[in-house]
């Protein structure tokens, strides 16, 4: 059996000032090759969570291991050495829901999908501009946007451009938060489905932050539901997309069911 890809353990996150725990788990593994979605409405922490998961976000209690390598402790004295977290986290890597996070603007979206894998040896100077542009192509954008600026394109040609960066350095794992942000519903699932098969293909594992629960049916392993902070319940994507216990899952089920029912029709 394989050994554990990311192991979290007793996690809290508390951001300075927050009143409240913004996002607590007592225990999360992913191995490699699986998919596992964190699902919930907008607040209830998913985000948060994922961000610890991979060191952006400070923890107020726990730690969290990457392919056995401690990558994040509330306790300081543990804490990995900046430049060894930094050639660690290639193998581990996240979209953020606001995709100007990960663009700098001053460079064109051809140099930012190259930049990250010029820095860690992947790709030669001479073929970078070749191969970013393949990497656009490859999520649906005109490659002629390689020249481009984020300012001259639109968000969703933004979101994926930075999803683009972070496929060129072939992570082990990759987090992908709220996917479906600020992209057409055809769109978000042909990218999604796109993300799917290459973590199939490359054997890596995928943590997916949504709020549409919808969306995910069928294309994960496992799921965690959370709600203000909390894990309601968690398990098999199989079980709970047919029998879930809680409520709240249900609820989140039903509307996504809804919703696509009304915009499929009969």
């Amino acid at each position: 059996m394989a050994a554990p890809l990311l192991e979290a353990r007793d996690l809290l996150v508390r951001p300075p000032g927050a009143p409240a725990p913004v996002a607590a788990v007592d225990e999360l593994v992913v191995d490699p090759g699986r998919v596992l979605a964190l699902v919930g409405e907008s607040g209830a922490g998913k985000s948060s969570l994922a961000r610890a998961l991979v060191a952006f976000e400070a923890l107020d209690r726990g730690r969290v291991r990457f392919a056995g390598e401690l990558i994040a402790s509330a306790d300081r004295r543990e804490r990995p050495r900046a430049g060894f977290l930094r050639r660690l986290r290639r193998r581990f890597q996240i979209v953020f829901q606001d995709p100007d996070a990960s663009l700098d603007p001053r460079m064109t979206l051809g140099e930012s999908v190259a930049e990250g894998a010029l820095g860690h040896g992947l790709w030669t100077r001479r073929d970078a501009p070749e191969r970013a542009a393949g990497e656009l192509a490859r999520l649906g954008l005109d490659p002629t946007l390689a020249a481009r600026f984020p300012a001259e394109v639109s968000g969703g040609q933004r979101r994926r451009a930075a999803l683009a960066r972070v496929l060129a350095l072939e992570p082990e794992l990759l987090v992908l938060d709220e996917i479906s942000a600020g992209i057409e519903a055809e769109r978000a699932v042909a990218i999604l489905d796109l993300v799917l098969g290459w973590a199939r293909a490359a054997g890596s594992a995928l943590i997916l932050v949504s709020h549409d629960i919808g969306l995910l049916e069928g294309r994960v392993d496992e799921l965690l539901v959370m709600r203000a902070g909390r894990v309601l319940e968690r398990g098999p994507a199989e079980r709970l997309f047919g029998a879930p216990e809680q409520a709240y899952t249900r609820s989140l089920l039903s509307a996504a069911r809804g919703e696509r029912a009304w915009i499929e029709g009969p």
